[in-house]
């Protein structure tokens, strides 16, 4: 016993050294954003879909993203003239001209952008989608997973009320039919509503601007005592994650929005998090996810998908 727990300990220090070393050296974190041009394609998707989440939220504060936009259009620019055009770029800019057209129906002058933008008009990127679209969800009951996946957005502007536990608890039914390793469904629920929502909220950056109308807050977890083998050392961050997507549109099929929210935060945040929710010592924070009933005439961002020659290789 004593010779496998060694055995297993020296296993594991070997993965986990391997992960560090893979993820220091393919990722942006040292090498920053124009290191290739996977991780510039990254930056810029996250930043012009920063301007989409801003247009979509109940009150869109004026000038929001004021700081990152003229490092947007850069990135833009440097991508196409070392790596050529590319979809991102157009939704990109698509992106951008909303959030002018949205601060040119307020009134609102943006004089220390209109350097970036004249570059960015010369560059003749054509724009596409408009950073925003109206959510559109049909009443029929009957509804394919085609129809229920193209129909879900990450909702941030929800009415002011509760979602009642049991729908929660059927959504939870319907969920753990998710297949997980062995079986084991190392998932675990917690419903959190009242006042105890925005303390754990406080601990997540990505609820912001909306935050105040989220009144059911529901937190995945996993469980670590449920794995056996260094090699499962993630396998609870892909199961969970797998389990919180059906259950993701389990609530859509239930007719409750959702806004997933992650948890990639500091140790003193989870640590936090982990004594406000009572977690046990094995278990491990997998994500957030609003729910709530969205308002009428609700505006989501567009979120463009990638094209499949990016995702799909036959090998």
């Amino acid at each position: 016993m004593i010779l496998k727990r060694i055995y297993n300990s020296l296993k594991l220090f070997k993965l986990l050294f391997r992960d560090n070393i893979k993820f220091i050296f393919s990722s942006a974190v040292l090498f920053g954003d124009y290191k290739n041009d996977d991780t510039l394609l990254s930056s810029i998707t996250m930043d012009y879909h920063r301007i989409e989440k801003g247009l979509s939220l109940p009150n869109p504060r004026e000038k929001f993203g004021y700081w990152f936009i003229p490092s947007l259009i850069e990135r833009i620019l440097y991508f196409k003239g070392k790596y050529g055009n590319h979809d991102v770029l157009n939704h990109a800019v698509g992106a951008i001209n909303a959030y002018r057209s949205y601060h040119s129906k307020k009134d609102v002058l943006l004089s220390d952008l209109q350097f970036w933008f004249k570059k960015l008009d010369d560059s003749r990127i054509l724009p596409k989608n408009i950073g925003i679209k109206k959510l559109n969800i049909t009443t029929s009951s009957k509804k394919s997973f085609e129809t229920l996946s193209l129909e879900r957005s990450s909702v941030r502007n929800f009415l002011s009320k509760e979602v009642d536990i049991e729908l929660i608890n059927n959504a939870v039914e319907i969920a753990k039919r998710t297949p997980s390793v062995c079986n084991r469904q190392p998932w675990r629920v917690k419903f959190v509503a009242g006042e105890k929502v925005n303390p754990l909220l406080a601990l997540q950056n990505g609820n912001k601007g909306f935050s105040e109308c989220i009144r059911t807050l529901i937190v995945v977890t996993g469980k670590i005592s449920y794995m056996r083998l260094p090699v499962e050392r993630h396998q609870i961050y892909i199961d969970g994650g797998m389990f919180s997507m059906s259950l993701i549109y389990a609530l859509q099929d239930l007719g409750i929005s959702t806004c997933p929210l992650n948890w990639c935060v500091n140790t003193k945040n989870d640590k936090i998090a982990s004594k406000e929710l009572g977690l046990d010592g094995d278990e491990e924070i997998i994500m957030y996810i609003a729910v709530g009933y969205p308002k009428k005439k609700c505006s989501v961002a567009s979120s463009p998908r990638l094209p499949n020659k990016l995702i799909l290789k036959k090998i």
